[in-house]
């Protein structure tokens, strides 16, 4: 499915998707695949022709379960000029089941909405989700408050000044993985490195247990 259009600017995209039968992979359920541990299938499949541009920078890729994910960042312009950055996110299933879709926003701060993708799967009883953040370079540490489940505290990565020139977009700082588990997104705030809140998303009420989506606006 492919989640595009100016109702998803700057606003959290969700992608739902249900696998009726994969082959299952062994280890723990909230396992991540390490970055330099990416399937050959993964690989093969290059994900990264889901980006509409040819300039672009790779956040992450990897398997979840029998999903495997590749996180792209991007600039858009809108026709009015005005400049985005953008974070296409593409799934694959073993089976062949190809998603993805992308979500374009202003980087927070000074924007108050992080710009983000939630992919969400289900097969079998067994989830499976991939997340993607984009925020400024200001926030180094982010609080994801998943369902169900425990919140997150996670350190951002800094895109490098190689990688945001070849992508046309500004430094950022970044998060890209998977979880073994169909999680929602409550709500996230960002921190800078002196330990103050500097971007925070309203907190929104979800259920894993069926679809749902992160209301506008």
């Amino acid at each position: 499915m492919r989640l595009v259009g100016a109702a998803s600017i700057a606003v959290g995209v969700v992608m739902l998707a249900t696998f009726a039968t994969c082959p299952k992979l062994g280890g723990d359920a909230t396992a991540v695949a390490a970055e330099s541990e990416v399937p050959s299938w993964v690989k093969q499949a290059r994900l990264w022709r889901q980006v509409p541009t040819k300039k672009f920078a790779t956040l992450g890729e990897g398997a979840v379960r029998t999903v495997g994910w590749g996180a792209y960042v991007y600039r858009w312009q809108t026709p009015n000029g005005r400049p985005l950055v953008c974070i296409e996110e593409a799934n694959l299933s073993k089976s062949g089941l190809l998603s993805s879709g992308s979500e374009c926003g202003e980087l927070a701060p000074p924007s108050r909405y992080p710009i983000y993708t939630l992919a969400a799967t289900s097969s079998n009883g067994k989830g499976a989700s991939v997340f993607a953040l984009a925020v400024g370079v200001e926030v180094t540490r982010v609080k994801l408050d998943f369902g169900p489940g425990p919140s997150q505290t996670r350190a951002t990565k800094l895109l490098s000044e190689a990688q945001a020139t070849k992508a046309n977009v500004p430094r950022l700082r970044y998060l890209a993985f998977g979880l073994g588990r169909f999680v929602c997104l409550r709500g996230m705030s960002g921190f800078g490195s002196g330990g103050a809140k500097v971007v925070s998303t309203p907190h929104v009420k979800c259920d894993s247990s069926k679809e749902w989506v992160v209301p506008h606006r």
